[in-house]
């Protein structure tokens, strides 16, 4: 059983129909389902993010050649409880959502009925807020959550989204360095992580010291007109290892790492092998969607949940076959702020 995970979409459809046309094919070739963790924040921002949040929704029901995990981010989290608010009251009020563009979001909610409305509610507010798998990599157990696991998370009980408790907002917003979160995993992991956008070359960045990998990689700049960001990490634990496939809002994958102790590049035979599971037939999703979100005006509040840390021009060159980018991946440029 293949298990693949992302994190931060944030309404990039183009993205999403590429990794779910490559997930649907590696399906089709292994003869077998596979299953997708989305890590959370798959809404906002971008404009197709009622449109995926629907048909999210209608895959983790249906359980079709694609099994879906959705685990809730911070933005999820809003959108709860902007709805509950709206189910109360009749009407949505103005409040932080607004601030983290929820806009795109919300005026799809707004075409549901009420009992479309409640049913949508009902479910992000089930879902998971970490996930522990029995695979290990290089020792530790793989743990994933949206932006942090503080140890009282995994020492307690399981969590979901409607659990009105501190530690869930802990593990949905926290940033590494703030109080409540001195450290992103758990003594014994490895955690998959994302919220906070990385601005690494690839759309990814590993510590190896505390043994977290951060996956954000920037679809919230993106669906807002930053198209330098254009990198997007699609995660695979396989073998006692984990494999990153790098796609692009050019439905390309570019390149491809495993981790198991260190980074590695991985074979360009097994990145061509992998090449052949999209759908070239995508091949303009790319360019629509850039061409919407430059048209598109309503898309242009300021962040305020938004940290980018350790990128800089060099991070952004193409250098899809050259290894000298793994000088990224010490910890202190992991740790830059």
């Amino acid at each position: 059983m293949r298990k693949f995970i992302i994190s931060d979409l944030h309404g990039c459809g183009d993205i999403y129909e590429s990794v779910m046309a490559f997930l649907e094919n590696v399906s089709l070739v292994e003869g077998e389902p596979v299953h997708l963790y989305i890590n959370g924040d798959l809404i906002d921002r971008g404009l197709d993010s009622f449109d995926m949040l629907m048909d999210v929704k209608k895959r983790c029901e249906e359980k079709g050649n694609v099994i879906i995990h959705y685990l809730a981010g911070n933005h999820e989290q809003l959108m709860y409880d902007a709805c509950k608010y709206k189910l109360e009251t009749g009407h949505f009020g103005f409040d932080v959502w607004d601030l983290n563009n929820s806009y795109m979001t919300k005026s799809g909610l707004s075409s549901l009925s009420e009992k479309e409305l409640s049913e949508i509610t009902n479910f992000i507010g089930n879902l998971d807020i970490y996930h522990k798998f029995s695979e290990k990599v290089d020792g530790n157990n793989v743990l994933l959550a949206h932006a942090a696991a503080p140890s009282v998370v995994l020492d307690w009980c399981d969590l979901r989204l409607f659990s009105k408790i501190d530690m869930v907002k802990k593990t949905l917003w926290s940033r590494k360095g703030e109080d409540g979160c001195k450290d992103l995993g758990k003594n014994g992991y490895l955690t998959i992580v994302g919220h906070t956008m990385n601005g690494g070359k690839y759309g990814f960045r590993y510590d190896p010291v505390e043994r977290v990998l951060n996956i954000d990689g920037c679809c919230g700049r993106y669906a807002t007109g930053s198209f330098e960001y254009r990198c997007v990490p699609l995660v695979e634990i396989k073998d006692g290892k984990l494999e990153i496939l790098v796609f692009t809002h050019d439905n390309e994958i570019i390149t491809g790492f495993v981790i198991d102790k260190n980074v590695k590049r991985m074979s360009i035979h097994d990145i061509k092998k992998r090449r052949a599971l999209i759908e070239h037939s995508l091949d303009d999703k790319g360019i629509n969607y850039r061409d919407r979100v430059t048209a598109d005006k309503s898309n242009r509040l300021d962040d305020i949940d938004i940290k980018i840390f350790g990128s800089s021009e060099e991070d952004n060159q193409e250098d899809a076959e050259d290894d000298s980018d793994i000088k990224i991946y010490r910890k202190e440029d992991f740790t830059k702020k």
